[in-house]
């Protein structure tokens, strides 16, 4: 069973300066003095556990020229609305948080939010470490990694709870409220946010104010205008690499709860069984059980929610066509095309009905084998040996190791949405389907960089065997859109047209 394990959260180089000298909260009572000060007995507590809801509001506005003058007439002001909701604890046998993020869109009169990150950190022997429920539906741990394959420490990633970082002195009292100074209110707005693709160094603050209770903290925090050194490409529906002049303005409200008495630790659990999966089960079961299929993926790239028409619609079929006679010996192939669809057109309906020269096909005459590849020649009309196009794959891997296989996975991970379809829980989400539902032999960045923000899965008419799987993904500096994968020709898979070999 594949799993990530580097954290989406390697951004924070911002923020290691600031946190480098801070303990890792074994011990909280070193900066808390006279005890009969009313907030003391409540940063104790805040430094012990707590809930956290935070709402970030970030307002971007564009300028033609470096003076911020001359408003830039090719985008409007853009808010975006962030939720975080985070649960930290530090005890003497366990320091850990658990952080999500989602962004906060209007749909008519409600609000949606929808899922962008997270994790369940602790630490281990000073390193960062996750706790996460598998695939399998089974809770395990393992240490962290960045993207070069070191370990991370866990002082140096955002992890720590911010009210470490905080002394007494730190807050000062005017006009009936508790202000925090701007040095550490520029520290704790990185140590929360900094994951945000809106997120900027550098940001100051013209207010930060604490209220506290014995039950509840709240604070709000406005920034300074902060204007971009230099231009930045923010691209348009008519030009992707549209550049211009960025001033951002923050604003931040926080609520604190279940101050003391939080558990981070517990919020990573199985989940139960639930009955309105049982189709999903047996059709996972089913497809575990096949030898061959279509798969077929369509992408439908967007920016700024407009259909980018010059990079359109591609997809990506790949047949794993089980056994087959091929000039009197047996065969197992592989079959792989990737062709353009026209935006409004049907999928299936698009396929197409001759090879073409980027078509290629491996071959081996086991499912253990090492396959060759054979590509499409044209004067041939026929597909030959490859030569040397396709080495990284050639001769190198089995059916059995390219195979998708659906053995292992939990249909408890999923919850069955009002449409009939089904989705993965938040911490499945974006990584779930490169990890399970695509074949290594296809890639697509915005799903393999985990940029995925809706996974429903839909079963055929019969509810036998998976039959479609909607994404939407959401990249950074515009760039979104939403991917089909399909599974069909289960049992009996192959391209419309023959493959001959010549």
């Amino acid at each position: 069973m594949k799993r990530k394990l580097t954290f989406s959260a390697l951004l924070l180089t911002g923020v290691l300066s600031l946190v480098s000298c801070v303990n890792d909260g074994s011990d909280v009572s070193s900066t808390i003095v006279n005890p009969n000060d009313p907030i003391n007995p409540i940063i104790q507590k805040l430094r012990t556990s707590y809930k956290l809801e935070g709402k970030l509001k970030v307002t971007n506005s564009y300028f033609q020229d470096a003076m911020y003058q001359i408003p830039d007439s090719e985008l409007q002001m853009k808010v975006t609305d962030y939720q975080i909701d985070f649960t930290y604890e530090n005890v003497p046998d366990y320091i850990g948080v658990d952080r999500r993020y989602y962004r906060v869109d209007t749909v008519g009169e409600d609000e949606k939010l929808t899922y962008l990150m997270g994790e369940n950190s602790f630490n281990q022997d000073g390193y960062a470490a996750l706790r996460f429920l598998d695939y399998d539906n089974v809770v395990r741990t393992s240490l962290a990694y960045d993207s070069t394959g070191g370990l991370i420490p866990y002082g140096a990633n955002g992890l720590i709870n911010p009210f470490l970082m905080l002394q007494r002195g730190d807050f000062y009292y005017v006009n009936n409220a508790y202000h925090l100074d701007s040095l550490k209110s520029s520290l704790l707005f990185s140590n929360l946010f900094v994951l945000l693709d809106e997120y900027q160094q550098n940001v100051t603050f013209s207010s930060t104010t604490f209220t506290f209770s014995n039950d509840k903290v709240t604070a709000k925090m406005v920034s300074n205008p902060l204007d971009s050194s230099m231009q930045e490409t923010v691209p348009t529906p008519t030009n992707p690499y549209h550049t211009t002049f960025v001033r951002y303005q923050y604003e931040v409200d926080l609520t604190f709860t279940g101050l003391g008495v939080s558990s981070a630790k517990d919020l990573i659990a199985p989940l139960p069984e639930r009955e309105e999966n049982a189709p999903l089960k047996n059709a996972l079961e089913a497809m575990a059980t096949a030898t061959e299929y279509a798969y077929m993926r369509r992408t439908h790239p967007l920016i700024d929610g407009v259909y980018d028409a010059e990079a359109g619609d591609m997809a990506n079929n790949i047949y794993f066509m089980g056994i087959d006679n091929v000039g009197g010996s047996n065969y197992f192939q592989i079959y792989s095309q990737v062709y353009d669809i026209p935006e409004d057109a049907d999928f299936k309906e698009s396929l197409p009905y001759l090879p073409s020269t980027s078509d290629f096909v491996m071959r081996g005459s086991t499912n253990s084998s090492k396959m060759g590849v054979y590509v499409y020649d044209e004067g041939l009309q026929g597909f030959t040996a490859d030569t040397g196009s396709y080495s990284g794959i050639s001769n190198r891997y089995s059916y059995n190791d390219l195979f998708l296989s659906f053995e292992g996975i939990s249909s408890d991970i999923f919850v069955k949405n009002e449409n009939g379809s089904y989705s993965p829980t938040n911490d499945n989400l974006p990584y779930i389907v490169r990890d399970l539902f695509m074949p290594s032999l296809d890639s697509y960045r915005q799903l393999d960089d985990g940029y995925v923000t809706k996974v429903e899965i839909y079963l055929n008419e019969y509810e036998t065997f998976i039959d479609h799987i909607d994404i939407d993904y959401e990249g950074t500096g515009g760039y979104s859109g939403w991917v089909q994968i399909m599974y069909d020709q289960v049992g009996n898979a192959g391209p419309s047209f023959p493959i001959d070999y010549v």
